[in-house]
């Protein structure tokens, strides 16, 4: 299992990824739901956890990386039929 991926304000501006316990951003974006995308993507390639946080700081959302995983499969199988 990888690192889990947060969602947080940059410093400068902006919304930056990072992996926890690292000291620099993945990714930097403009949006929250950009850096949202991205760190979904490396969460569920590492199999860990997603965590949004807001503007104030506080969690807003958590996913990991498997459930997401298992929803996209559960979705695929569901518009198969």
């Amino acid at each position: 299992m990888g690192k889990n991926q947060h969602v947080t304000k940059h410093p400068s501006g902006g919304w930056q990824v990072k992996g926890a316990g690292n000291s620099r951003a993945t990714a930097r974006t403009a949006t929250q739901k950009e850096a949202t995308q991205i760190a979904r993507g490396i969460a569920m390639n590492q199999k860990s956890e997603l965590i949004v946080h807001g503007t104030n700081g506080q969690i807003r959302a958590k996913n990991s990386g498997l459930s997401q995983i298992l929803c996209n499969h559960r979705e695929v199988v569901k518009n198969r039929v």
